[in-house]
């Protein structure tokens, strides 16, 4: 289903942003940012709570950082 989609999105997502927004530091954290949030949930959907917590953390802690560095 959709969640098997999600770390193919996320790679995509991830890759293009990287070519489009190759100057713009801050555009690519949130890219990454977003990409570590898809796989945060997929990870929660095949019982990998080791994984999710981790990416949820490092999620978390960039859009904060994001947001403290305007």
């Amino acid at each position: 289903g959709l969640m098997g989609w999600l770390p193919i999105i996320a790679g995509t997502q991830y890759s293009l942003s990287v070519f489009s927004f190759k100057n713009d530091e801050r555009k690519l954290k949130w890219a990454f940012a977003l990409c570590v949030g898809l796989y945060t949930v997929f990870n929660f959907a095949i019982q990998n709570y080791v994984g999710a917590i981790s990416n949820a953390f490092v999620s978390i802690a960039t859009v904060i950082l994001l947001l403290k560095k305007k």
